[in-house]
């Protein structure tokens, strides 16, 4: 079983909500960007997807891991009040994406391919509605 991980592409929770103060669109868009190159340029320095189930899930493992780093950093920027909702939908969707990578992963170990072509296309569907609510909020690497 060979999937293609998919980086889900937004940040803080309930943004705009904390005691600081909202980055202008342009740093936003900037910084966030700048997060998703240094998580994905992580997540390419562990070489190609292995094709052994084991291998496989144990490279899966490492990836969410630093995916959800990643994600850490992208929750701590603080857009601005007109980006905020499409923001927190796209933070929605990544944790969707990040349990569903979880089973995933579960679903290899499991050796059920059924279920994880069930959930790659689940992931695929998610993966696409948070890259449009990061192009939305103008981002051009994350997404």
């Amino acid at each position: 079983m060979v999937v293609a991980l998919a980086a889900p592409a937004c940040g803080r929770e309930d943004a705009g909500n904390g005691d600081r103060d909202a980055l202008s669109a342009a740093e936003f868009r900037q910084q966030a960007d700048a997060a998703c190159l240094r998580f994905y340029e992580r997540i390419d320095a562990l070489g190609s997807q292995p094709s052994s189930a084991d291998e496989f899930a144990a490279w899966a493992a490492e990836s969410l891991r630093i995916l959800r780093e990643g994600h850490a950093e992208l929750r701590q920027l603080v857009p601005p009040e007109s980006l905020v909702e499409t923001w927190n939908e796209g933070l929605a969707l990544n944790d969707e994406i990040d349990e569903l990578l979880e089973e995933q992963v579960d679903a290899v170990k499991e050796e059920d391919v059924a279920r994880f072509q069930e959930l790659q296309e689940q992931i695929q569907s998610k993966n696409a509605e948070a890259g449009q609510r990061a192009r939305e909020v103008g981002l051009e690497e994350c997404g």
